[in-house]
């Protein structure tokens, strides 16, 4: 028994110590990387000397050995569509060549870095005469690839080549989709965070400080910006009221964005950014109307300085041609919209022009063509030297190519954003420096681009689709938007102080902001918040009345209590009436004031015709004489009635007793 037990052991011993003695050892890699952190000069001509370098790295396991970097290139490029294509491949297209030339790195032990670098003449690289050339490195241990990085490079031949510098207006919003609520308080401090340190709004402002942009500004933003430098408050998931922390930053935020919009030029976005394609579709008049006729005057207000006018930027680049239209007539002066969404006829190969027209409801109207390619370029996050290189040289690349090919004095490319773009303080310094400096491009204010004459350049038109319509704010919403109004209508106008009205207002169109067009849970929880305290306030102010009044005669006094439980005094009126209004009549109270938290005694004097009771429908009114709240039902009816009818019925019941004695006696005698 024993020797079988040790029989055992060993035979399981002997099938587990292969294991041990043979496992595998830990896999190796090998890899490595390859860093562009400079090409210079941005701009090289003929004689000029080009030079790239940057880092490798081996960031495997093991050494390599006999590294360098090979060096492709394309031929001159001068298609922005195939530039562009091309940059967004990062790999080695078959469009890329190999030239021939390496430079040695030497042997790398794993983790180690070295620097790399290489010079040419401009001609004996970039021979093929003006354009765009893609330079590609192949970072490469003996001929096995493993790393690929490439950059564009403009290149001009020679000095007398001289290009026409292309008219570049450089659109820059500054807008927040966080929204105070209808006290005007934060849900939290993100808004404020933004404007600090290396937050959204900070590193716009950072970037367009010194350069030639027009700013675009939300006037809510500026509006909010201007009250919270006093001290502004949130309010927390317990609903409770806490101090922000950033007003001192808040404070700064809005100098230097009052400083930095003085040097150029100053545009307002309708108040909220508001969808005023959803608003005008749905019929929200009022919504529609104000959102646009506040918003230059607040936004000259906080900025301290005249505001051009009001421009809209299309979200996803499209707005019909019916709502430009009506737009126009309630005092937009411009709408940019994607030059995609009109492009030129067969046969012309580019955008000549940030103009076009557009037929509309009310006859042909100019909008602005956000040039497509570039704006594309505001999505590129930049946090690196070498991501800096490689955007650098594609705004470069693409302007001169577009400069090129307009090769007119009087023609300007819009190009813009999206309102709630989210740059890296690097990628919107490269862009705001790069689209106003480059050498080919002259910078062009808003203004100037639209007082120009629209090019005969002919444009297919823009048929405003379902799926389109699918992103706007819904028609149910915007129905809400109205109801909330209608609310606020009342309320406002039984009010002594319209303080509350002017937050509730406001509260409500920012509801129509384009930043709810994603998000339908926001959207509906902001709106129903505010309906529902727009009703709870209506509520606070009503008749305290039931049941049924007996007046003494057809005349009388009707008793009733009018409550008020808001934080400050309110004016309404009063009516009562009956069905058929014939019946029941009362004198006019005139305006009835009641006092914060109070309960207000007032008398009806009534006259009432007819017997029996009768409802009489009580109803809170405005002092205009518009309904406020819901009615209020009673019974009233006269005693004075009621006593006719009990004599009538006494008279009668003697009567009928007289009549049944007379009867028995008459009947007694005629049987005697």
């Amino acid at each position: 028994m024993r020797l079988g037990k040790i029989s055992i052991i060993a035979l399981v011993i002997s099938f587990l110590l292969p294991l041990f003695v043979f496992a595998p050892a830990k896999s190796v890699v090998a890899g490595g990387e390859l860093e562009l952190n400079f090409a210079e000069p941005n701009t090289p001509v003929v004689g000029n000397v080009i030079r790239f370098g940057g880092i490798a790295a081996n960031t495997g396991d093991v050494s390599l050995i006999n590294l360098g970097v090979r060096i492709f290139l394309s031929p001159a490029i001068n298609s922005r569509l195939t530039l562009n294509n091309e940059l967004k491949n990062p790999g080695l297209t078959e469009l890329m060549r190999d030239t021939g030339l390496r430079i040695d790195v030497g042997d790398l032990a794993s983790e180690q870095r070295t620097l790399w670098s290489t010079a040419y003449l401009v001609e004996q690289l970039l021979a093929d005469g003006d354009g765009v050339y893609l330079v590609g490195f192949q970072f490469e241990s003996d001929s096995t690839a493993i790393d690929f990085k490439k950059v564009a490079v403009p290149f001009r031949s020679s000095l007398e080549n001289e290009i026409t510098p292309v008219g570049i207006s450089l659109v820059w919003p500054v807008a927040s989709e966080e929204k105070t609520d209808w006290q005007g308080n934060l849900s939290d401090e993100t808004l404020p965070e933004s404007l600090i340190s290396t937050g959204r709004l900070a590193n716009i402002l950072r970037a367009g400080q010194g350069n030639q942009v027009t700013w675009v500004v939300d006037p809510a933003l500026v509006e909010f910006l201007v009250e919270a430098g006093d001290g502004y408050l949130l309010k927390n998931q317990s609903g409770e009221l806490v101090p922000g922390q950033y007003s001192e930053e808040v404070n700064l935020f809005l100098n230097s964005l009052q400083f930095s919009t003085q040097t150029t030029q100053r545009w307002a976005l309708p108040f909220a950014n508001s969808d005023i394609s959803a608003l005008i579709r749905a019929e929200a008049n009022s919504a529609f109307e104000q959102v646009v006729s506040i918003a230059e005057p607040i936004l000259q207000e906080g900025l301290g300085a005249g505001i051009a006018g009001v421009v809209t930027i299309a979200s996803n680049g499209s707005t019909p041609p019916e709502v430009i239209g009506d737009s126009y007539a309630a005092g937009v002066n411009i709408s940019i919209v994607s030059d995609v969404k009109y492009p030129p006829i067969a046969g012309t190969l580019f955008t000549p022009s940030g103009l076009a027209e557009v037929n509309t409801n009310l006859g042909r109207e100019k909008i602005l063509l956000n040039d497509s390619f570039l704006s594309d370029t505001f999505n590129t996050k930049v946090n690196s030297a070498e991501e800096t290189v490689f955007f650098r040289q594609q705004l470069l690349s693409d302007t001169f190519l577009l400069s090129k090919q307009v090769n007119d004095p009087d023609r300007v490319i819009v190009v813009s954003p999206e309102v709630y773009w989210e740059p890296t303080l690097e990628s919107s310094l490269v862009i705001a420096q790069t689209l106003t400096r480059a050498p080919w491009i002259r910078p062009v204010l808003l203004s100037e681009v639209a007082n120009q004459e629209v090019s005969n350049v002919l444009r297919n038109p823009y048929e405003f689709s379902a799926v389109d319509l699918a992103q706007e704010l819904p028609v149910e919403h915007v129905a809400e938007i109205k109801r909330a109004q209608g609310l606020l209508a009342q309320v406002a106008s039984i009010l002594t102080d319209q303080e509350p009205v002017d937050n509730y207002a406001k509260a409500i169109l920012q509801s129509s902001s384009n930043s709810f067009r994603a998000n339908r849970r926001d959207r509906e929880t902001y709106l129903d918040l505010i309906i529902n305290s727009l009703t709870n306030t209506r509520s606070s102010v009503q008749i305290l009345a039931q049941g049924s009044v007996v007046l003494p005669g057809n005349e009388g006094s009707v008793p009733l209590t009018i409550a008020n439980d808001l934080d400050q005094n309110v004016l309404v009126r009063l009516s009562a009436k009956s069905d058929p209004e014939i019946r029941f009549s009362v004198d006019d109270l005139g305006l009835i004031e009641i006092e914060p938290g109070a309960k207000r005694g007032v008398t009806l004097e009534a006259k009432i015709v007819g017997s029996g009771e009768i409802d009489v429908e009580l109803q809170l009114l405005t002092p205009a004489g518009e309904k406020f709240g819901d009615p209020v039902l009673i019974s009233v009816q006269s005693a004075a009635y009621s006593q006719v009818a009990t004599w009538v019925a006494a008279i009668a019941f003697v009567a009928l007793i007289l009549f049944s004695i007379n009867s028995f006696v008459r009947r007694r005698k005629e049987n005697v």
